[in-house]
């Protein structure tokens, strides 16, 4: 398990590690935060780079390149939300996607019961949807279904909890 899902456990890590940083400097310079964030982004890009030659950028192979492209992404995407949320006080720009952050567990199952839905009814999608910018497109309409039927079970007080 560890082997084939390495990528996951350092990206997860390296979440860990980020959100640590933050917190403790979150009372100090938020522009020195976000400064900090994105030179570790570099750093793990950089790294990225270096170690392609080694064994490629492969996912399945959970490869060094891999594991520090996706983790630098990743630091920027959440140094562009803290310096939105926290720097500009624009967090209501993300009220759309709450119910994903909210009623998570709900959030993660309903696609299993939309896909099922699917194939009971045998709907299936146009071959435009199934590859390229079609398939880009698709994927943003089902997340966002599977949000808004989040948001709605939630509205109704319905929602998985541990």
């Amino acid at each position: 398990w560890f082997i084939n899902n390495g990528s996951e456990v350092s990206l997860i890590m390296a979440g860990i590690f980020i959100s640590l940083v933050y917190k403790g400097s979150i009372n100090s310079n938020k522009n020195i935060l976000f400064w900090l964030m994105l030179l570790i982004a570099g750093a793990m890009f950089a790294f990225g780079f270096i170690t392609r030659p080694i064994a490629g950028i492969s996912k399945i192979n959970a490869t060094p390149s891999w594991v520090g492209i996706c983790t630098g992404i990743s630091i920027i995407v959440f140094a562009l939300l803290i310096f939105m949320v926290d720097v500009k006080g624009k967090a209501k720009c993300f009220n759309i996607i709450k119910p994903a952050g909210t009623s998570t567990l709900t959030c993660y199952l309903i696609p299993y019961f939309l896909y099922s839905f699917m194939a009971v009814f045998n709907i299936d999608y146009p071959q435009f949807f199934n590859e390229g910018i079609g398939g880009i497109l698709r994927s943003f309409a089902v997340a966002f279904i599977v949000i808004f039927i989040t948001g709605f079970l939630e509205k109704k007080k319905i929602r998985l909890k541990i």
